[in-house]
């Protein structure tokens, strides 16, 4: 990341909220020195100092990130974006790799409206939410989903994998690039080769 980028929208959301460098200083409890080398570019804020940032510029995390290098359109509300970092840096898309892909899993149980992920999910269910990740591991899914591959038990929602989907009963559509096994079908499916023990009248 330009280690300018994050402090360029912070300031400009500083300017258009009428906050001055003492205030934001005073909100957040950092050092005038510090706040002089993000203005420099010399540094920028670590990762955990974000949820501080927004809070303290009454904004969301994803308003520091408005930028479509980050997948991050600045005007979500209720969206779980899961950046990732080396270090202090927030990794650009083209800097995730498949290798750090891999090792990456998020685990959650809460209701959002949207998933961002350049990594692994794994939860419950995935009720009225549109998903974008890597793989998927869940027990239901309802919503909208995009990803490389998933593992669950039924499909309610429409999902297009890149992969293979494996799962117990798909009542939505599905449409892979790869295998789909499913032991019982009831909605659609499109893919190179679907496995199935006995499909049931639609």
């Amino acid at each position: 990341m330009d280690k300018t980028f994050l402090w360029n929208n912070i300031s400009k959301i500083m300017k258009d909220k009428d906050i001055s460098n003492g205030t934001f200083i005073l909100r957040t409890d950092i050092s005038l020195s510090t706040l002089f080398d993000w203005q420099l570019g010399k540094s920028y804020p670590d990762t955990f100092m974000l949820p501080k940032i927004a809070k303290a510029l009454d904004v969301t995390i994803n308003d520091l990130f408005a930028d479509e290098n980050y997948g991050i359109d600045g005007n979500e509300d209720n969206t779980l974006y899961v950046l990732i970092a080396k270090g202090n840096t927030v990794l650009e898309k083209h800097q995730i790799n498949e290798e750090i892909i891999n090792k990456i899993e998020v685990s959650f149980d809460q209701n959002v409206e949207n998933i961002q992920c350049e990594g692994n999910i794994v939860c419950k269910d995935l009720k009225d939410c549109k998903v974008n990740a890597n793989s998927i591991t869940c027990t239901n899914v309802e919503g909208n989903v995009s990803c490389s591959k998933i593992e669950c038990q039924t499909i309610n929602g429409p999902i297009a994998c890149g992969f293979n989907v494996n799962c117990d009963e798909i009542r939505g559509s599905v449409a892979s690039g790869h295998n789909v096994y499913a032991k019982k079908i009831y909605g659609d499916v499109e893919a190179t080769n679907v496995y199935y023990e006995n499909e049931l009248e639609k």
